[in-house]
């Protein structure tokens, strides 16, 4: 795995992320912007309020799946019902509410956050309104401590970001020349 570096937000421009990272596809993790993209703080307690009712397909991993990084529709519940089961540890099966499209199932959610500055023109953006995907990102992803899904590349190759409102998320980065490498090996 490569070594990723780390900005700070409010010392990191725009200029510095396309030049030295956007461009060249260099990952970079920047802290401390989590808390300035939404108008209320984003934790479990909020989004109950505001999309609780909300019905959701979670995703499990399941180790001999050949479905994209090994993860198959698990139960249908609520945002509220899988949230309320991860605060009371009662989430034994391991579950997670995964790339769950904000414009398309809770808009009002969606409404409420401020892309930053470095991902506001990314590719899904430049497509034409209406283009498969345009309006289904960003999304949200609710996980139980433990949850992961297999190794995988991002849909189209694309580039990915991601905030994190609470919690911790372990990521590992490879080389572009390595994906070959790295694909799935069936039995």
């Amino acid at each position: 795995p490569l070594q990723v570096e780390k900005r700070f937000a409010l010392d990191f421009s725009y200029e510095d992320f396309i030049t030295n990272f956007a461009s060249k596809s260099i990952p970079v993790v920047i802290s401390g912007g989590a808390r300035t993209m939404t108008q209320s703080k984003w934790d479990l307690a909020h989004l109950k309020k505001v999309c609780g009712n909300k019905r959701v397909v979670l995703k499990r991993s399941v180790e001999d799946s050949a479905e994209w990084a090994r993860l198959e529709n698990g139960r249908t519940t609520t945002v509220r019902e899988f949230v309320e089961s991860i605060e009371s540890g009662e989430s034994t099966v391991k579950e997670y509410l995964f790339d769950w499209s904000l414009p398309l199932h809770c808009p009002a959610l969606a409404g409420e956050l401020t892309i930053p500055k470095y991902f506001a023109d990314d590719f899904l953006q430049q497509t034409c309104p209406g283009s498969l995907y345009q309006d289904s990102w960003p999304s949200l992803f609710i996980a139980p401590a433990g949850i992961h899904s297999e190794l995988h590349i991002d849909a189209f190759g694309s580039n990915f970001w991601m905030a994190m409102f609470q919690g911790k998320k372990k990521w590992s980065f490879y080389l572009p020349d390595d994906a070959p490498l790295l694909y799935p090996t069936y039995d």
